[in-house]
């Protein structure tokens, strides 16, 4: 059958077309030394046929010219200088002009001279973040030789989407800031230039291969089972219920966990059940961390102006709640802005800012208020000086702003909200969550604020459904005010505040004894001791067996029977805590005068609560240290062993103090509540 000739042309022309759409993107930004990088980087020839390749690099107008005819000379692409309305292509690559910065609206080129945006933007931060946004997971970040800290922020949002990220070596880096600054802020791969393109090739290739194995979300809804067992288990270690987040977030940030790892969904389920280590670096990847100090610079000139000014016409004390504060940035921003606001009026700091967030280690950051000079390297030096203290490779956060923010941990679904605020912010959190949990989020803040209190959500986050019961502020920086609404809230919505809405995850199939019995096998690939739930002596492995010792008369196999000394009442102490908490438990202890063990307790809970496990990890320690230092360490432990009963006591004592505080805390937050 003959075919049209016309629209054999306009199919090859689509098919041209949609092969050009790169499915990754490379951005590369170096500074002094830079030139030198680049040339190595593309001293072999590479295939980039799917990728399209950015270059922002700092250097004097009218230089570009020479910068492309040289990268012509050396880079198997097609080689362009930037323009506005230029589309992306794979195999090709882009030149930033200098003083410009290259914003990406979809494929398309945005580039903005500096006057247009706000002044402490730098331009391979901005280039990298919009990359970062639009490409996510198919965007690559490389920061080469260069001085200053630009780049830093930038890889960081590429990483923060979890996207490739390297830096050159400090053996070839002419200028090692830039490289060292970004590397120390995202743990990149650091490579010499020349290695660079392999890798990113590998990597591809890695990932597309990985997205049509086990990694597409397709793939991942075949091991349905095993992906909501595995969601089980963060809702039963940390009251985390990730069914009212957006689906293909949650799944798209397993697979990427999965890839790392090598595993499919049921192999790493067995793993999440015997390491609880892994359970929380999970629950850390599945709470992204994306913030940065000031973020939206006019966003707060706008607060500062519409909200804050009002607000201080008042002789209350401002109560400021931080939904979703991440490691801190955001908190302590408002908290700055607001210090300086009132300074201006001339009136003393009256507020009090309470910061939540669901991730326990983004929290430590936040109340440790030390933060890397990279991050802050485009803080204007007056704040800086007056809000924080160079203490060597970090910023820490001065005592007089520490003191008007307090950190908690708080689940702004299902925790009960705080009451009676005047101001709430929650940017750039509500777009991670399906529209019903959107919905009931946004009414619990309508709840918590005060009469005619104020929001400040994310620029890309909206009201819904709950337009009515806002008055809109700012349409483009998200403030908001509250208003009494002929559509009142649904109370429906704000009930069970103790969060028992949580979805039940079904059980995963039942497996034999002996099915059960060879997976732990499988998964306990070192040494130690295998226990029942009655601290009963399943199996031995490794060298584990030597540590024990067996009474002459009738067999015992009760742990505590078979341990003496120091060891025994290490393990006897860890293996309570574990069995109370389900939590693992580590401590030193000496088996003898020349040796020192690590003895780490874990719970491996199966199908039902009778076939729970405890395994008993022994890592032998290196004695291998100076005289002086083993001496000290064996008056320690001696210390210890006359010490550890008094200590168990201490501890009982405390943990009943705990309870009584904690029943009162119960009691003060019911009458709050009521």
């Amino acid at each position: 059958m003959l075919q049209d000739p016309e629209t054999s042309t306009l199919a090859q022309k689509a098919l041209i077309a949609h092969a050009s759409i790169p499915a990754q993107v490379v951005v590369i930004g170096a500074s002094a030394g830079g030139i030198e990088a680049l040339k190595d980087f593309f001293k072999s020839p590479t295939d980039f046929e799917t990728s399209a390749l950015i270059v922002v690099l700092h250097s004097l107008a009218g230089t570009e010219s020479r910068l492309k005819t040289l990268l012509e000379q050396h880079a198997h692409l097609n080689v362009e200088l930037a323009e506005n309305g230029m589309e992306l292509r794979a195999n090709s690559l882009y030149i930033v002009p200098p003083a410009m910065f290259l914003k990406l609206k979809g494929r398309t080129i945005r580039l903005h001279n500096r006057g247009e945006l706000d002044p402490h933007n730098l331009p391979i931060d901005y280039c990298f973040r919009s990359v970062a946004e639009t490409y996510k997971s198919k965007a690559t970040g490389i920061i080469l030789s260069g001085a200053g800290g630009d780049g830093s922020k930038g890889l960081k949002a590429i990483a923060d989407h979890g996207g490739l990220c390297l830096v050159q070596s400090h053996k070839s880096a002419q200028h090692i800031s830039m490289p060292s600054s970004a590397g120390k802020l995202t743990k990149a791969v650091v490579l010499e230039p020349d290695e660079m393109p392999q890798y990113i090739k590998q990597h591809i290739k890695s990932h597309t291969a990985s997205s049509e194995t086990t990694l597409e979300a397709e793939e991942i809804q075949k091991s349905d089972d095993e992906i909501r067992a595995i969601f089980g288990l963060l809702a039963q270690n940390y009251q985390v219920d990730l069914s009212y987040y957006q689906s293909n977030t949650i799944k798209r940030r397993l697979a990427y966990r999965l890839e790392q790892l090598k595993m499919n969904a049921t192999e790493y389920y067995q793993r999440l059940s015997l390491d609880e280590k892994e359970v929380a670096l999970l629950l850390e990847h599945m709470l992204v961390v994306v913030t940065e100090f000031f973020r939206d610079a006019k966003a707060f000139e706008s607060l500062v102006d519409k909200v804050v000014t009002p607000l201080m016409d008042s002789d209350e004390s401002l109560r400021i709640w931080v939904a979703g504060c991440a490691t801190g940035q955001e908190a302590y921003s408002l908290a700055i802005a607001l210090s300086e606001a009132f300074v201006k009026a001339g009136k003393s700091a009256n507020f009090k800012i309470f910061a939540t967030d669901l991730n326990d280690a983004a929290l430590k950051v936040a109340s440790r208020g030390q933060y890397s000079k990279a991050s802050l390297s485009t803080f204007p030096e007056e704040l800086l000086n007056s809000y924080f203290e160079d203490v060597g490779e970090v910023y820490q956060v001065a005592q007089v702003l520490r003191n008007k923010v307090s950190f908690a941990k708080h689940n702004v679904y299902s925790d009960p909200p705080f009451t009676k605020m005047h101001l709430i912010s929650c940017r750039n959190l509500l777009i991670y969550f399906k529209d019903e949990a959107r919905k009931r989020i946004l009414s619990r803040f309508h709840f918590s604020l005060s009469p005619a209190g104020y929001m400040f959500l994310g620029a890309s986050e909206n009201l819904d459904t709950l337009e009515a019961n806002f008055k809109t502020l700012d349409s483009k920086w998200k403030l908001f005010q509250k208003q009494e609404s002929d559509h009142p809230i649904d109370p429906q919505i704000l009930v069970s505040l103790s969060g028992k809405h949580s979805t039940k995850y079904p059980p995963r199939k039942p497996r034999s004894d002996k099915e059960e019995r060879l997976e732990l096998l499988k998964n306990i690939a070192q040494e130690g001791l295998l226990l029942s739930k009655d601290f009963e002596l399943v199996e031995t492995f490794g060298n584990a067996h030597k540590l024990l010792s067996f009474p002459e008369g009738r067999a015992e196999l009760n742990i505590f029977a078979l341990l003496s000394g120091a060891l025994l009442q290490s393990v006897r102490i860890n293996l309570h805590q574990t069995a109370r908490t389900k939590k693992s438990c580590s401590s030193l202890s000496r088996a003898n005068e020349q040796q020192t063990y690590e003895i780490t307790t874990t719970c491996i809970e199966l199908n039902e609560p009778e076939q729970s496990y405890y395994f008993l990890k022994i890592q032998e320690q290196n004695n291998q240290l100076p005289l002086e230092q083993q001496k000290e360490n064996t008056n320690r432990f001696r210390a210890q062993d006359d010490l550890a009963l008094l200590r168990v006591e201490e501890l009982e004592l405390m943990l009943e103090r705990k309870d009584e505080q904690l029943q009162t805390a119960i009691e003060e937050l019911e009458t709050t509540n009521e």
